[in-house]
């Protein structure tokens, strides 16, 4: 039986209108920031800071406002927790490990307990002053090694003084010992880093 032309002109055109409705069907991905997004794209947070998060494949790890860090990962297979061990995390730390007001004393504190359960092994830590957004900075970066699983990772952390507190910014790029580093996933963090605002003083920049 030969189907007429109209009737397959008309079969072609409800197929295409039946997925032009599907594709418009698919919800879209909702905003974790929500109202703390801002017009310009970065997000206020707490009322305390501004940021521009890093792109996809990023996506915030805990997104409660009771909570005074803030943390991004990505890995390798686009954000599966599981597939490990390519993956990284970018971290701003309000509370750093260690308790010295000097900076590169307050990086040997801090690398004491630093990934410590994962048992790794750090080189010497490459040590450069700088400065953050007008505050006295110091960029600590090195790699570590866990032997028994073949991993590595690649961490850099930059300390700040605000105040009389010292904050911290972290990244740790987690690859097996054949893989290579990403360099632009530190890119990226140094582009968080770099966007990253006070919008009002701490307690003891007010004092």
């Amino acid at each position: 039986m030969t189907i007429p032309n109209a009737l397959k002109i008309a079969l072609v055109l409800c197929l295409i209108l039946s997925l032009c409705a599907c594709i418009a069907a698919q919800p879209q991905e909702t905003d974790p920031f929500g109202s703390m997004r801002q017009a310009d794209g970065s997000v206020t947070w707490q009322e305390e800071f501004n940021f521009t998060p890093p792109p996809r494949p990023w996506r915030i790890l805990d997104i409660s406002e009771d909570d005074f860090s803030l943390a991004f990962f990505a890995s390798c297979s686009d954000g599966d927790p599981g597939y490990y061990p390519c993956e990284a995390t970018i971290a701003y730390a309000g509370e750093p490990f260690g308790y010295s007001q000097d900076l590169r004393q307050r990086q040997k504190e801090f690398f004491k307990r630093f990934l410590w359960a994962s048992r790794l092994i750090f080189e010497q830590p490459e040590l450069k002053a700088t400065t953050l957004n007008g505050r006295e900075a110091l960029i600590a970066t090195t790699i570590g090694t866990e032997p028994a699983r073949g991993q590595r990772v690649k961490t850099k952390v930059i300390f700040v003084k605000r105040g009389e507190r010292v904050e911290a910014f972290f990244m740790n790029q987690w690859r097996s010992k054949e893989d290579p580093f990403i360099p632009e996933q530190f890119e990226e963090f140094d582009k968080f880093v770099n966007s990253f605002r006070y919008l009002t003083p701490s307690f003891y920049e007010s004092l």
